[in-house]
């Protein structure tokens, strides 16, 4: 069993969820940049192959994936910051 972490991906779900999301979530998530369906796939699948209990394309994902625990504080600061600079909600 694999556990994916997939970043943005270029399908209709995403387009369909941009057109909805909060600004804060669209600030926050801005600079992972959309990938490619067929990367991320081929990104899983070669995880999943090679036995890997935890796949993150790409460097950002693959950050947060390894140091998810000791940089949880700093992210919340960051996205509290966010969402008071754009004015949202934390919900």
């Amino acid at each position: 069993m694999t556990l994916a972490y997939p970043p943005d991906t270029e399908t209709p779900m995403l387009t369909h969820e941009e057109r909805f999301k909060p600004e804060p979530t669209k600030a926050i998530t801005a600079g992972g940049g959309r990938w490619a369906s067929a990367d991320v796939a081929r990104r899983i699948v070669g995880g999943a192959d090679k036995g890997r209990f935890a796949v993150a394309p790409g460097f950002q994902m693959t950050a947060l994936l390894v140091l998810h625990s000791l940089i949880a504080p700093a992210l919340r600061a960051w996205q509290g910051w966010v969402v008071r600079r754009t004015g949202g909600s934390r919900r």
